[in-house]
């Protein structure tokens, strides 16, 4: 009786603190998770052109990783509770659109 009131003992502690690093890990990556400001500064290495307000800039981006998010969905990190489309399909969907779309560019 003693032993298995020992080892349960161990068990419990094991658990205790393993539930204690994961926790810990958790709070660490909440904690430190970037916010960027608002309006963020660079600096420009010397003898490169820079732009000007009349210069024209055209960046394409493709994340796929919202790609089948639409406006009738709710993400988790936008505030929202869900994290996969109401649809399985939308994901396919969409990401033929992307394909089409970057081949334009």
């Amino acid at each position: 009786m003693a032993k298995t009131k020992k080892y349960l003992k161990g068990m419990g502690m094991f658990l205790l603190v393993l539930m204690g690093l994961i926790l810990g890990v958790l709070l660490f990556f909440t904690l430190r998770e970037y916010r960027p400001k608002p309006i963020e500064t660079t600096d420009t290495p010397s003898g490169e052109k820079t732009l000007s307000v009349e210069d024209s800039l055209r960046i394409l981006t493709c994340n796929t990783g919202y790609g089948s998010l639409d406006a009738s969905e709710d993400f988790f990190m936008d505030g929202g509770s869900r994290v996969q489309p109401n649809k399985p399909e939308a994901g396919r969907e969409k990401s033929a659109w992307y394909w089409k779309v970057s081949l334009c560019f």
